[in-house]
């Protein structure tokens, strides 16, 4: 690789990182996954957006750590969920019920509880917590 090459590639990880420094759960994220720089956040979210998040990424595994992620984070969860459902102009309910690591498992009213009520569907949760950091991921590229 030239130098030229280098700085143009440095230009498109800045870039990157800006796009993901404008994400509400940026700094949630990241944390959660653990990375030790940028470079190894940038390729986890490649990786994220190839396998899709319930593919195995440190911090968004196991359901204990999905649920401490979401009890911490519920309302910019919420939020973030409200924004994408507006920009798709569909039903926040029918949304997370499409999300194909649930389709179609879960009722609309047991994902309401979940979002309102705090009752506690590890599935749905763990759902909402992959969203989030598929929709993070996206930014990467």
């Amino acid at each position: 690789m030239n130098i030229r090459e280098s700085i143009e590639a440095l230009e498109q990880q800045i870039e990157a990182l800006e796009r993901l420094d404008s994400h509400t759960l940026a700094d949630a994220i990241t944390d959660q996954l653990g990375v030790e720089d940028s470079e190894e956040l940038i390729q986890t979210l490649k990786d994220v957006n190839v396998g899709g998040a319930n593919a195995g990424f440190g911090g968004f595994i196991y359901s204990s750590e999905l649920k401490a992620f979401y009890e911490k984070h519920r309302d910019s969860l919420i939020d973030l969920l409200v924004e994408t459902s507006r920009e798709l102009d569909t039903n926040i309910l029918d949304m997370i019920q499409d999300f194909n690591c649930i389709k179609d498992q879960y009722s609309t009213e047991e994902i309401r509880e979940v979002l309102h009520y705090g009752l506690r569907i590890p599935q749905i949760v763990d759902a909402i917590c992959w969203f989030a950091l598929e929709d993070f991921a996206r930014l990467a590229e």
